[in-house]
């Protein structure tokens, strides 16, 4: 799923967003709303495997894990280290989609890789060991999993990471986030992190601190358009 263009410059970069376990390209579709729909392209891809539980496959429900990856979630057992490792259909799959978004969304820019929870899991491994191949990456109430590969090519220059996550979230610890955002400023990103009063969820204190990270890192057209008087959408500094 492609949410519209409308004023969206040339030189921001698309956002493809991967949804949780058990979701589908529904599930953070309102983010984009919340978020500014206006001034960017977002992408919402359905994950590749039917979820494994039967309530959640009659809700249309995905899964980034093959079969034998679960549990995918550090609350459910330690995560296998094959989840969208290179060489898997996981891995594979989101390549060849941001390869096809770069070429046809992103005018040659790579896209911003975002994710919750399990997708976030996806984002933060392809972020660490595919770096040229992402403009930056979102991390909301995300996990890394083990066995991370060394980066594909080191470009020596700095990329820009957000990760967002709860206090009190009983799914994925807090002590999770910590871990991304230290392995992270390890790696070629500038994190900014922040952590919320809220369990796995999103908030709109997160959307609004993404918000600003977008606008500041990525920063849209918001010059008025032409007889317009001002724009209210535009952002105190």
């Amino acid at each position: 799923m492609k949410m519209p263009r409308r004023g969206v410059s040339p030189h921001t970069p698309p956002i493809v967003f991967l949804h949780n376990r058990d979701a589908n390209m529904h599930a953070l579709v309102g983010v984009a709303d919340a978020v500014d729909r206006e001034h960017y392209t977002y992408v919402f891809p359905n994950a590749p495997f039917e979820s494994r539980s039967t309530k959640a496959r009659g809700r249309g429900g995905y899964s980034w894990a093959d079969p034998d990856d679960v549990p995918a979630s550090p609350a459910m057992g330690e995560p296998k280290a094959t989840l969208c490792a290179r060489g898997t259909r996981t891995r594979r799959l989101i390549a060849e989609l941001l390869r096809n978004v770069t070429a046809t969304l992103g005018a040659g820019r790579p896209p911003i890789l975002a994710g919750f929870s399990q997708g976030a899991a996806c984002a933060l491994r392809f972020g660490l060991e595919e770096p040229d191949r992402i403009s930056g990456i979102v991390a909301l109430s995300g996990f890394m999993v083990g066995g991370l590969g060394a980066p594909s090519r080191r470009t020596g220059r700095a990329r820009q990471a957000f990760i967002g996550h709860g206090v009190d979230d009983p799914v994925v610890p807090i002590e999770c986030a910590r871990e991304c955002r230290a392995m992270l400023q390890h790696g070629e990103y500038d994190v900014t992190y922040r952590e919320y009063p809220m369990k796995h969820e999103l908030s709109l204190a997160e959307i609004r601190d993404l918000r600003r990270w977008l606008h500041r890192h990525y920063p849209p057209d918001l010059r008025p358009r032409e007889g317009a008087l001002n724009d209210s959408r535009q952002e105190p500094p």
